[in-house]
């Protein structure tokens, strides 16, 4: 394993960004190249890991030549991934908190956490980097030289909790900006800017009362704990004590104003009064860490009273409709369903799965054999069979530490519970309700859903990262000297992610041939002003 030259520790509350960007500068780019390739990565490209990077064992290897004893060791404390997990954890009677796997940090299993690594980039390239201007100077006082806290990166901090002040991510004179550009090695930050302003003259004190400093400290204290006392249904269910799910905007409405809830992104806010980011959901089983520490702040609750009071917290009963299937659709509607899936091109042979196949195939036989020859007919399990495959999966209340719930909907998507739930729906009712312990004493009532495909549309973020893209792609061309306008430059101007930017660019056709145009355009005003030599006939061939 190929180590540095010069050897460096991690400093406090230093994220990982920083720390490869420190090593990469203090033993240069020559060594940073062979570590990559020596780790499995192209000398030419440069993975984002400025938080929470991609599980592989090219990036085990990579963090292991830098000193780092593993990748779970970087996200546990260099990665603002704790501060996620402290209210998404795992129950504990799956596994003691201490001993979190990293397969349920990074939250492939379902129910605890998904997406959050994308989740962190989207929220960091819609406000950049913060610092704090007095922490800088501390940080040069006592290492020699300024880095990145993962305090201050963490979603709706907007202030130092040591100083009193609040964070900064651009220079207060010129405006230059600090973006975690992924195609490039992160600029360190330094104690002035590059026009001569000094960082610790911009000092706005914060009062200890400001409920913004409130949700600084909540999100601090969540972000430094050891280990999650409590697992996600117990802190939903504190949660859900304190606040009813209609009371949610009102109460963030009231403490941090309506531009708190706004989903408007359509262009990045990089004042520090836009930091604040609340998608708040409809239900409190959905809300994300970020919510959860702003209810908690409006509140007025300490994360720590807050973990103490869930672990008393009972579970939540279960409703009534808990684990019920979706309703059975008629034959009307699963016809049309599935020949909506011809129309649209998706598959021609339907999938076993599929509970508009089953419906067709126990009831309407002839009619799938007619407008799906392809698919196959082999013989049906008679009905006790069903019966006891449901019964037998029953049985074990739990599966891979998961809930009730989460199992009972297992069970009715596999394809004898939804034979079950259709040619015997009285019996598969019964079952479901003497599972959850409900009261058995009542009629199935014959419902139908419709389950026509929707139809398909440009989620609002895409729109939105296109326009951003294009309003980039003309501010490239008026610049002098001309710029190659790359996606990754377009993605830096428009301030997004470059998978943002590449989502956007497949979803619109109309962008990636602009940018083809910008190109061409740019390599011939390139070479007109001498910036690129004419193409010769020989490499031409």
């Amino acid at each position: 394993m190929l180590t540095p030259p010069f050897g460096l520790s991690p400093y406090p509350d230093e994220i990982l960004g920083s720390l490869i960007s420190r090593v990469r500068l203090h033993n240069g780019d020559g060594w940073w190249y062979v570590a990559l390739r020596n780790a499995g990565y192209r000398s030419c490209s440069d993975e984002n890991v400025f938080d929470i990077p991609r599980a592989s064992p090219s990036m085990d290897t990579l963090l292991r030549s830098i000193g780092l004893p593993s990748h779970e060791h970087a996200l546990r404390h260099l990665t603002t991934l704790p501060y996620w997990i402290a209210f998404d954890a795992v129950p504990a009677a799956d596994s003691a908190p201490t001993d979190l796997t990293l397969r349920s940090l990074l939250g492939t299993r379902k129910g605890i956490v998904r997406n959050v690594s994308a989740m962190a980039r989207r929220y960091r390239a819609r406000v950049g980097i913060r610092f704090c201007p007095r922490c800088l100077d501390d940080d040069v006082r006592v290492f020699g030289e300024p880095y990145w806290h993962r305090t201050h990166q963490l979603p709706n901090v907007t202030c130092c909790l040591i100083h009193q002040t609040r964070l900064l991510n651009s220079c207060p004179r010129c405006g230059r900006l600090y973006l975690a550009d992924e195609s490039t090695r992160l600029p360190m930050p330094g104690i002035e800017c590059n026009c001569g302003w000094r960082f610790s003259q911009a000092s706005d004190p914060v009062d200890e009362t400001d409920i913004r400093f409130k949700l600084a400290a909540i999100s601090r204290d969540a972000l430094l704990t050891d280990a999650p006392l409590c697992s996600r249904t117990q802190m939903r269910n504190f949660l859900r004590s304190r606040v009813h799910s209609r009371d949610l905007v009102p109460m963030i409405e009231s403490n941090f104003g309506k531009s708190a809830v706004s989903r408007d992104f359509s262009q990045p806010n990089y004042d520090h009064t836009g930091w604040l980011w609340l998608p708040l959901p409809k239900r409190l089983s959905q809300l994300r860490a970020p919510d959860c520490c702003a209810l908690l702040a409006a509140m007025d609750l300490s994360f720590s009273f807050a973990q103490q009071a869930a672990i008393f917290t009972d579970e939540a009963l279960e409703r009534d409709d808990c684990g019920r299937p979706r309703n059975v659709p008629s034959l009307e509607n699963a016809r049309k369903s599935m020949l909506a899936r011809i129309e649209n091109g998706q598959c021609m042979s339907p999938s076993v799965d599929s509970l508009n196949y089953w419906v067709l195939r126990l009831l309407d036989p002839d009619w799938l054999k007619r407008h799906f020859p392809r698919s196959r007919f082999g013989p049906i399990p008679p009905m006790q069979a069903d019966r006891d495959c449901v019964s037998r999966s029953a049985k074990d209340p739990e599966i891979d530490g998961e809930s009730k719930t989460y199992h009972w909907r297992l069970i009715a998507q596999s394809v004898a519970g939804r034979r079950a739930a259709i040619r015997d729906a009285m019996w598969f009712e019964n079952q479901r309700r003497e599972y959850f312990g409900f009261n058995t004493d009542f009629r199935v009532q014959p419902r139908d859903q419709i389950t026509l495909p929707k139809e398909r549309s440009r989620p609002a973020s895409v729109s939105r990262d296109s326009s951003a893209l294009h309003a980039a792609l003309r501010k490239t061309r008026d610049e002098d000297p001309p710029v190659r306008p790359t996606l990754a430059t377009l993605a830096r101007v428009a301030g997004i992610t470059l998978p943002m930017a590449t989502r956007s660019l497949a979803a619109d056709p109309t962008l990636a041939l602009k940018i083809r145009t910008a190109r061409k355009q740019s390599r011939r005003r390139s070479r007109e002003h001498g910036l690129v030599p004419p193409k010769s006939k020989k490499s031409a061939e």
